[in-house]
């Protein structure tokens, strides 16, 4: 076949394809599987990016159909969010859910719609975290204020909200301060502004740590020369924190930036980093002081504690494993000499002038260290040193300057798997000291409460220290006999006392009592051969009176008060006529007119009004003098008279009030018909309005 038949041969399949219904082709062809997206995770708060994520796949590849979808969406669910579902849905099945169901029902279990106030109280509350970046911590707050309902994203609002948290949360004050200071910042201006000052901070740090000092294990020439060999030959770039002087961060997620310098005194980094040297000899100090802080941590007690494997070789032959407790406090790797006779019985100790204190600040007994080559993991730790002391039996410590050059050791993993510490006495040791105790100290083990004789205790308590009264605590009713049982048992034992009642209250009672009993305001028993005063007032409410026997030293006992608030009947009761009938007494009043009027030595004036002639021929039957007392002087009768009591009181009338009211009620006579009438007498009438306005009502008209 020549190749012109062969293209037309093609032509023709094109065109034979091209003619081909569409529906036909879509239902013969597969779909294309999304084989890039992953299956959803089941965490919350996920769904709607997900989902966002998986329907961009759909469109990718084209995928519309709804029970597609849904398929598909079943597919990528891993196995705990399908269990979940289907947990939801029971007894319903997945199959049975439209895709509109499936999104709804996912989206308020995994994504629910969050609270505005919840939202706006976690945005308020998100500051700079530690070690993060001014890119991710402007996406943080970005990402908080989703539903924070302050505005969209071209809303100015929104960005001045943003703006605002995100100056008041920067962990760098430099940054911040500077932010302050600016006038009408924006939010673009401020992360501008933010992200060039961490820059140039980074490239600070960078230029500082590119020819950091070499670590001196020791102040010796020699030792120091070997340590700076060592670190050339490796050939690598140490960087190290500035403010610390570790190797596993830099000074931008250093815990120190706010720590003092014990050195300068400044702010921001610890004395062994410090770049002012106030002795001559400078490094040699600071280095000796450096020392003793480093292992100061050495004995720290750490629960539960950490071991890693180290094992010690010799031409290819291995001397034995030896299990060391990591310790990040110690400056150093130490052990006991045992393991020095053990394993390197033939090296000779390097002597060192290095002092050493130990956790409680004691000086620790180091003989010296030798050079040796541990395996660590699956690697070689090469020329390390490795300390004794003279105590043989020390455990031995995997310190930081092993930690530091065994790089390839995945610390986080070996901090996780924590071994607890071997017990170094056997159980049947255990259980053989315990009881030996026992017998030795037979009266501490006793199940009975101890006393101890002869021995008279005492608390010294604060100056002016005073006891204070604390209510029982409530106990749950199921636990109250319990409680209760293990009291008795307590004072049973004499370990409790019960007290009934305070002495310190009852000795302040009874002096209060005998105060009271000796006061004025106390009362005195009637006495008919001692004189009697009777102090009098009234006021606009009611009525004061104070009864009162007066002794021959002058001074005054009440025997009865009274105070009444009175209605119109009340007014002429009388109150003290059983006390002061067939008495000389003494009657007290604030008004000095009536002194004048009342007076027993004077008689009636003629032209006093009837009301007073009354009450001045009531008085005749008394054997009274009168006296005037200034108000002041007369309170208690005056208080009496001002406190009435405004509940309870009854109306009361005598016999003449009470007909004319029954009268007025039986009479054929309506109060309408009085009124009519009285509108129609002009007299009346006039006599009235005078009575409403307060007017002069003429002489002639009452004639």
């Amino acid at each position: 076949m020549s190749s012109q038949d062969e293209a037309d041969e093609y032509q023709e399949a094109q065109e034979r394809t091209r003619q081909r219904p569409t529906s036909t082709r879509t239902r013969d062809a597969a779909p294309i599987l999304p084989t890039n997206l992953k299956e959803f995770p089941g965490q919350k708060g996920k769904w709607r990016r997900w989902m966002c994520k998986t329907n961009a796949a759909f469109s990718i590849h084209g995928i519309t159909d709804e029970n597609t979808k849904k398929q598909w969406i079943l597919f990528y669910l891993n196995l705990d969010s399908f269990d979940q579902l289907c947990n939801i849905i029971t007894p319903r099945e997945p199959d049975d859910l439209s895709y509109s169901e499936l999104i709804r029902i996912m989206e308020d279990y995994y994504d629910p719609q969050p609270l505005e106030i919840v939202e706006n109280m976690n945005f308020r509350r998100r500051i700079q975290k530690a070690g993060e970046s001014i890119d991710d911590y402007m996406a943080a707050l970005r990402s908080l204020t989703k539903y924070c309902n302050v505005g969209c994203d071209k809303c100015d609002n929104l960005n001045k909200t943003i703006r605002n948290q995100f100056v008041f949360g920067l962990m760098d004050k430099d940054i911040q301060k500077r932010l302050l200071e600016k006038k009408d910042l924006s939010l673009e201006r401020a992360l501008e502004i933010a992200k060039s000052m961490e820059s140039s901070d980074k490239g600070k740090e960078e230029m500082t740590q590119k020819t950091p000092k070499e670590e001196t294990l020791s102040v010796e020439a020699n030792e120091v020369n070997k340590v700076q060999q060592a670190s050339s030959k490796e050939g690598k770039r140490d960087l190290r924190c500035y403010r610390c002087g570790a190797s596993n961060h830099l000074a931008k997620a250093c815990l120190h930036a706010n720590t003092t310098c014990n050195n300068c005194g400044k702010n921001g980094h610890l004395q062994r980093v410090c770049r002012q040297k106030k002795d001559e000899k400078g490094a040699a100090k600071v280095q000796r002081v450096n020392e003793l802080e480093e292992i100061m941590q050495i004995e720290e007690i750490v629960e539960p504690k950490v071991f890693i494997d180290v094992r010690f070789c010799e031409d290819d032959h291995v001397l034995g494993n030896v299990k060391f407790e990591v310790d990040s406090g110690s400056g150093i790797s130490i052990a006991g000499l045992k393991y020095k006779d053990e394993f390197f019985p033939k090296e000779k100790i390097i002597p060192t002038k290095k002092q050493f204190l130990h956790y409680g600040g004691g000086k620790l007994a180091v003989v010296g260290f030798i050079r040796v080559s541990p395996v660590v993991g699956d690697r070689v730790l090469r020329n390390v040193n490795l300390y004794f002391t003279e105590d043989r039996l020390r455990p031995p410590l995997f310190g930081r300057e092993w930690i530091k050059r065994a790089k390839w050791v995945d610390w986080n993993k070996v901090l996780l798997e924590v071994n607890q510490t071997e017990e170094h006495v056997s159980r049947v040791e255990k259980g053989e000291l315990v009881e030996e105790l026992k017998r030795e100290f037979r009266n501490v083990f006793q199940n009975t409460t101890g006393k101890i004789e002869g021995i008279q205790a005492e608390l010294k308590l604060q100056d002016n220290a005073s006891p204070v009264f604390l209510r029982h605590r409530d106990i749950p009713l199921s636990k109250r006999k319990a409680v209760e049982e293990e009291i008795e048992r307590l004072v049973g034992d004499g370990v409790l006392v019960k007290v009934n009642q305070s002495r310190e209250k009852c000795e302040k009672a009874f002096l209060k009592m005998q105060k009271e009993m000796q006061s004025e305001e106390f009362l005195a028993h009637y006495d008919p051969k001692t004189e009697l005063v009777l102090a009098v007032d009234a006021s606009p409410v009611g009525v004061g009176a104070v009864l009162s026997h007066r002794y021959p030293d002058g001074t005054e006992r009440p025997i009865q008060y009274a105070s009444q608030t009175l209605s119109k009947t009340q007014k002429g009761y009388a109150q003290f006529h059983q006390y002061v009938y067939g008495r000389h007494f003494t009657l007290i009043t604030d008004n000095q007119a009536l002194t004048k009027i009342f007076s027993p030595e004077k008689g009636i004036p003629a032209y006093t009004a009837m009301r007073m002639q009354h009450y001045a021929i009531f008085l005749k039957a008394f054997d009274y003098d009168i006296e005037f007392r200034k108000s002041t002087a007369n309170a208690n009768a005056d208080g009496l008279s001002r406190l009435p009591i405004m509940g309870g009181l009854r109306y009361e009338m005598d016999e003449p009030e009470a007909v004319q009211i029954h009268l007025l009620e039986t009479i054929p006579i309506t109060a309408e018909q009085i009124r009519i009438e009285t509108e129609r007498t002009q007299e009346v009438k006039k006599l009235m309005q005078g009575l409403r306005e307060g007017k002069v009502v003429p002489r002639g008209l009452l004639d």
